[in-house]
């Protein structure tokens, strides 16, 4: 089995329910992901879905499932802060 791999999903939306809608299909694309909490990101207007490698030390893995999920790779936004997890997601209007 592959590793785990931890994320932190964050509502970037201000619809309730899209991270546990979006763990849903990270799930079915992302073998051994493991959602370590929910949350709400400090800005709720966000319109595309982003993945962040907090340490930034998984650059490669980072680019293989933003491919396999259809999200892009970005810097953790000013506003946000850091969680303990390999990735933070920040599920946009387009996830929604």
């Amino acid at each position: 089995a592959p590793a785990p791999v931890r994320f932190v999903l964050r509502n970037g939306t201000n619809v309730e329910g899209v991270t546990k809608k979006y763990e849903i299909e990270l799930t079915q694309k992302v073998p051994g992901a493991e959602i370590v909490g929910h949350e709400n990101a400090n800005k709720r207007n966000r319109d595309k879905t982003i993945l962040v490698d907090i340490k930034g030390d998984k650059t490669q893995q980072a680019d293989e499932l933003a491919q396999a999920l259809g999200i892009t790779v970005a810097t953790l936004p000013k506003e946000e802060a850091p969680v303990s997890a390999d990735f933070l997601i920040i599920v946009g209007t387009d996830k929604k």
